[in-house]
């Protein structure tokens, strides 16, 4: 999660279908990088993130870590559980999803 600073994305033109175009955008604070790295086991980053000034703030989620400290918790655990299913129903359904929040943008 982007907390503060501008960061750069762009998808790596080798991983992107040829009916596709390559992602090129700057994020500002408020915004998800790489969320499907929590839902999906078997996700493959497809870009690279880099600080515009050098530096920005983040905050770093592991996902085994997120889900076993979700787990212990019987809300947390329904609440996570609902939210994980359906962003991989969403994430089946998208032609070509990247390392950003795939569903934050208009497809």
């Amino acid at each position: 999660f982007l907390v503060d600073g501008p960061l750069s994305y762009r998808t790596h033109p080798d991983c992107v279908p040829t009916n596709h175009e390559v992602v090129d955008c700057l994020l500002d604070g408020g915004c998800w990088l790489k969320e499907a790295a929590l839902w999906c086991s078997s996700w493959i980053h497809v870009g690279t993130a880099q600080a515009e000034d050098g530096q920005c703030k983040l905050v770093i989620v592991q996902p085994q870590e997120f889900l076993e400290l979700c787990s212990a918790h019987m809300l947390a655990r329904s609440l996570v559980a609902h939210y994980g299913k359906q962003f991989n129903l969403l994430l089946a359904q998208s032609r070509w999803p990247d390392d950003l929040t795939c569903f934050s943008r208009a497809e």
